[in-house]
């Protein structure tokens, strides 16, 4: 698909939402994105979102045109047939899950609902291992903490898996990627129930450091080649929260790991080549890297080579194989 037809298909998404308000479209988006069914098509959800680009809060209607589910599913319906299809990007069918996998963390068990690429509850574990495990340097360095900001999304996690049933009798175990089905009924009413306005009130922490003001995004234009660039390390808006002023919506449930891990990326590139961080650096480094080997070799096995990239990213590769811009000698895993 050439970037003209992918920009006549934003045009059309874009004239689409001036049928709504700003508060339809974005509560609409949310329920959408986060159902379980829609959880191979998480690229289309991604470029709906893309449409607001360029937008302006006067372009939406000043009432609310979703008085029911009836309404809802009319909005569902339309906006499908305008989004373009991504099969060459949209190949892959993760675990369709609501919040069935658990996760123990500072003594305490909580849901996770499942993310797009597949490893969640390993991206989970090496952020804790990589960062939870540092708490007192990054708290030093940047601020803020690591370990309150994971078991704050924990939370929301949790919260949403126990308050808001998907309304499926039975949940398939694969759904073809590129499916965009209509939430159920129970869904959005459990959805639009679980207090989307008070979200900076529940997890302040959240909404103040994963946070995109709307006029940020309506003043942002569409790059396709940008678009496809932040699809790969996560969701293109690089934020859990979209603030309009007066409300704070919740974005991309099933991205929330991704860019959590995203942020403290750029923090652990800063920081963990300074003096003072680690006190022993080349040591830190070999014994994070052999701690995070030892959890990876249930996964892929003991013929496998375990690299520390400087940006905070573990890479297995085979023994053979070496990767461009690694900044740690090999560790063999225990």
């Amino acid at each position: 698909m050439s970037s003209k037809d992918l920009t006549e298909h934003l045009n059309s998404i874009a004239n689409f939402y001036k049928n709504y308000s700003l508060d339809d479209v974005l509560k609409s988006l949310f329920v959408v994105g986060s159902y379980p069914l829609n959880i191979a098509s998480q690229i289309q959800h991604n470029f709906q979102y893309e449409a607001l680009r360029g937008c302006s809060t006067k372009d939406f209607k000043n009432d609310d045109q979703i008085k029911d589910y009836e309404d809802f599913k009319r909005f569902c319906k339309e906006l499908y047939k305008i989004t373009p299809g991504f099969p060459t990007y949209e190949d892959y069918c993760p675990p369709i899950d609501w919040g069935d996998t658990q996760y123990f963390f500072d003594q305490e068990l909580f849901s996770i609902i499942w993310g797009v690429d597949g490893s969640t509850y390993d991206q989970i574990t090496e952020f804790r291992l990589i960062y939870t495990d540092n708490e007192d340097r990054y708290k030093k360095k940047v601020g803020r903490s690591p370990k309150g900001e994971l078991k704050s999304l924990l939370e929301l996690h949790t919260s949403l898996a126990v308050n808001v049933e998907t309304g499926l009798e039975e949940v398939p175990d694969y759904v073809t990627p590129g499916t965009l089905e209509v939430p159920s009924k129970e869904f959005w009413q459990d959805i639009l129930g679980f207090s989307l306005e008070h979200f900076e009130t529940t997890y302040p922490t959240l909404a103040k450091e994963y946070v995109i003001a709307i006029n940020e995004l309506f003043e942002s234009k569409f790059d396709e080649k940008e678009f496809l660039k932040r699809l790969s390390t996560g969701s293109t808006i690089d934020a859990l929260f979209i603030n309009t002023g007066d409300r704070y919506y919740p974005l991309f449930i099933r991205y929330s790991i991704e860019n959590v891990i995203k942020r403290w990326k750029k923090e652990f590139t800063k920081y963990h080549r300074s003096a003072d961080f680690f006190e022993d650096r080349n040591n830190a480094r070999k014994d994070l890297t052999i701690r995070l080997s030892a959890y990876q070799q249930n996964k892929f096995g003991k013929k496998t080579t375990y690299y520390l990239f400087s940006r905070g990213v573990l890479c297995v590769r085979g023994p053979e194989k070496r990767t461009e811009g690694i900044q740690q000698k090999e560790y063999p895993g225990p």
